[in-house]
């Protein structure tokens, strides 16, 4: 009875947390979608035979936010495609807080950083609300900048092809800022998880 009390009263911080995760995963898509739009978007819509500026400004804005986030998706899936080996980098002292919790992680297959960060955030989802609700969001800031990372590769390559120097040069500045910034976030996301992992481990134990 106890047991029950307590997982009914857990459901609206868990319900509370969802909302907040869904709202943080539906503008981690729209906000790279949307950046590329203001960027080539009269190119993009062109390739469609579309106009960029309706005379219906309603309607232009409501085409920019359906297409931001179409094309925010798709900027996502070629992320995880082409930056999926980020998760094994190593920036700052992940691989140290992995060491102590590599042992105490069990796998069905070859253990390695990725797939231990995994089973760990699977722990954490099914400990700690406020736990995993601090990582998800350390989750969906990486996983912005992942794919603003494809996004601005991509105007980069709009510069080479104008052979615009200037343009070239902010482009690739902006490309390895971002792909550094994500790089980050993904290491310090891991090192968080398996602090918890360990934090909790131990509790869970005691």
């Amino acid at each position: 009875m106890e047991c029950l009390c307590y997982s009914l009263s857990l459901l609206p911080q868990q319900a509370g947390s969802r909302q907040e995760e869904v709202w943080i995963d539906f503008f981690g898509i729209l906000v790279p979608g949307a950046v590329l739009m203001f960027l080539h978007g009269e190119y993009l819509l062109g390739l469609l035979g579309m106009h960029s500026v309706p005379n219906d400004k309603v309607l232009y804005w409501s085409g920019f936010f359906v297409a931001s986030l179409l094309l925010g998706h798709f900027l996502t899936g070629i992320s995880v495609l082409l930056l999926n080996r980020a998760q094994e980098w190593s920036i700052g002292d992940v691989d140290r807080y992995y060491k102590e919790v590599e042992q105490e992680i069990s796998l069905p297959v070859a253990k390695n950083r990725k797939a231990a960060f995994h089973r760990a955030y699977s722990f954490i989802r099914l400990n700690s609300t406020a736990g995993i609700a601090e990582i998800d969001r350390q989750v969906a800031e990486y996983k912005l900048f992942r794919a603003l990372t494809i996004a601005f590769a991509i105007d980069f390559g709009f510069a080479l092809a104008a052979l615009d120097v200037r343009h070239i040069i902010v482009s690739a500045l902006i490309v390895l800022l971002s792909w550094y910034r994500f790089a980050s976030l993904i290491c310090w996301t891991q090192q968080m998880t398996f602090e918890y992992y360990v934090l909790l481990s131990k509790t869970k134990r005691n």
